[in-house]
């Protein structure tokens, strides 16, 4: 039986915040006492901070950036720098 992903309501993450908030607990206590995952609050507590949980935090890897005509090619400057 293939279980569907758990929706939690707007008023149970913003409960879970002010608990991790008030409290002096670790959030990975917190966590398992709500039965969540800690990345979960985690995520959630960042987007109740203003912070965006996601692409502002962790800068796109260099890979990604590479416009997609250039990809699997080795431009002629980065050959002439590796041929010695």
């Amino acid at each position: 039986m293939v279980q569907g992903r758990r929706q939690y309501t707007d008023e149970f993450k913003r409960e879970a915040v002010a608990l991790l908030a008030s409290s002096d607990r670790p959030l990975l206590q917190i966590a398992n006492e709500l039965g969540i995952s800690p990345s979960m609050l985690r995520n959630w507590r960042n987007r109740s901070e203003g912070r965006n949980a996601g692409s502002a935090l962790r800068p796109i890897p260099a890979p990604a950036r590479i416009p997609l005509r250039t990809r699997g090619r080795k431009s002629s400057a980065f050959a002439a720098r590796t041929i010695v």
